[in-house]
């Protein structure tokens, strides 16, 4: 999570546990963990470059889905 502020620029929005929203970094985070669970490459992609810049994608392609490989499917 360090990381993920430099890589984006800007400190992502993050709120705490029992809130009812969710902050669009949230939404995108999940969204990235759901596509790398169902092995949906072209989403995966498209959300990683969406965001981050082309020398930081594969170091946070590989976070995300080895983080996402310890949870179970999101639904």
């Amino acid at each position: 999570m360090k990381s993920l502020s430099q890589i984006l620029r800007a400190a992502p929005i993050l709120y705490r546990p029992g809130v009812a929203q969710i902050s669009f970094d949230e939404a995108w985070l999940i969204r990235l963990a759901e596509v790398a669970q169902r092995d949906d490459h072209d989403s995966f992609r498209f959300l990683l470059r969406s965001r981050i810049p082309a020398h930081a994608q594969r170091n946070l392609a590989s976070l995300v889905r080895s983080v996402a490989d310890q949870f179970r499917p999101i639904s």
